[in-house]
Formats: C-alpha cells, sequence, structure tokens
C-alpha cells in the first residue's frame, strides 16, 4: 500500500509516502478488514474550492486562493511551469508533471505564500483497520528516520470515518526546516498519502477534514 518518495534534501524531493512503504503496508493489511465507514455530512467550508478525482475516488477541498494543478489534466504542465516562474523552489521539489504523474501523485496545490499540499495514491489492498495502521507506524516511523525527517508528533484519527494515520515532520531542505502534517490512510483498495507543507497545523487539519472518499 503506502511508501516514501522522498529525494535527497536540495536535489529532488518529494516528501510522501511512496515506495518503501507500499510494499510494508501491503502486508500490514492484507487480512480482511474490519473497518466501518461513519456517515459524513458533505461541505466545503467557506473560503474553500473542492478538487475532485473520481478516477481514484475521491475530492478534497483547499483554499480557493491556492493553485490547484491536477496531474492527470491536460493543462496540468502548463499551470505547474507558471507556478514554477512565481518561484522555483518548486521545481527542485517537485521535478515535472512527469516526474509526479509517475510517482502517483493526482494533485498539487500551492499557496500564495509557498504552502502546498499534495495527493498521491496507490494501489492497496483493502481497507485498513485502526489496529493495521498502529501497527504499521513504527515501520513508518522508522522510514522516515532513514530519510532524515524528524517526526514531531503523530496520532490515530478518522477521515471520512476512516482510520488514519496524522503524522507532523520537520525535515531539512536547502538549508531551511519545513513542517509537513501527512495523513495516510486505505480505503477501497486504494493507499491515501495527503502531504501539506509549510502550513498551519489547523490549516492541515481543516483541509484533511474535507477529504472525502466514493
Amino acid at each position: 500500500m503506502i511508501g516514501l518518495f522522498v529525494r535527497q534534501a536540495g536535489k529532488l524531493r518529494l516528501a510522501l509516502l511512496g515506495a518503501v512503504l507500499v510494499s510494508c503496508v501491503v502486508a500490514c493489511t492484507s487480512a480482511p478488514s474490519q473497518a466501518t465507514k461513519v456517515a459524513n455530512a458533505h461541505g466545503v467550508p467557506t473560503g474553500y474550492s473542492e478538487f475532485q478525482d473520481k478516477a481514484r475516488g475521491y475530492s478534497l477541498a483547499l483554499p480557493s486562493a491556492w493553485t490547484q494543478i491536477g496531474i492527470q489534466s491536460p493543462d496540468a504542465a502548463a499551470i505547474f511551469n507558471a507556478a514554477v516562474k512565481r518561484d522555483p523552489k518548486f521545481a527542485t521539489e517537485f521535478g515535472s508533471i512527469a516526474t509526479m504523474a509517475k510517482e502517483n501523485m493526482s494533485l498539487l496545490a500551492i499557496g500564495q505564500s509557498g504552502e502546498n499540499a499534495n495527493m498521491v495514491v496507490t494501489g492497496g489492498s483493502g481497507t485498513a483497520t485502526s489496529a493495521q495502521l498502529a501497527a504499521l507506524y513504527p515501520t513508518l516511523a522508522s522510514s522516515y528516520a532513514r530519510v532524515g525527517m524528524d517526526v514531531k508528533a503523530h496520532q490515530m484519527i478518522k477521515i471520512d470515518g476512516y482510520p488514519a494515520i496524522r503524522v507532523q515532520i520537520s525535515l531539512d531542505f536547502a538549508g531551511k526546516q519545513l513542517l509537513e502534517t501527512q495523513f495516510v490512510l486505505e480505503v477501497n483498495s486504494r493507499a491515501y498519502i495527503l502531504t501539506v507543507t509549510e502550513a498551519p497545523a489547523v490549516t492541515a487539519s481543516e483541509i484533511a477534514s474535507t477529504l472525502r472518499f466514493q
């Protein structure tokens, strides 16, 4: 299910869960799931706009002022290139649209002050329970440490009624400490990894709270 796409700080960086943990979570969540969905009223907060990816089975709302880039959309490269012209660091952080697509990124959203969010969606093996995700966490923490990420805090939460891990991380990128919040869960045989960077924790949580699954 879940893995770690992390590029060397200062070179090619994607602070996402990707290759390393994909195999790990598949192993951890291969047992039949007991998770059940809790009904949630769908709503988009004031000042937010919704992004939908029906092919990958989710929707997510982000601050309306942020530039949303659907990585699979025909105009993705043009929108991303315009963002890079405003702030060249994004080319270093994310590479290119082709790179992001190859690494299963569905969405990149960029704020006016450099904060950003991205969603990676990979194949999974079911719907992970709280117990399965809790059993995964020690391996997840070890993988963070191997690539120089410092876990500040983690907790089990629910997103759209499904169990998820919320992890607050700091890492050095080009001599600057970046703060990230990642949300990790597996729903309907897909792994979802939402990463919010350089945004207040309350904003990251508000974004995650809008995540809905089809």
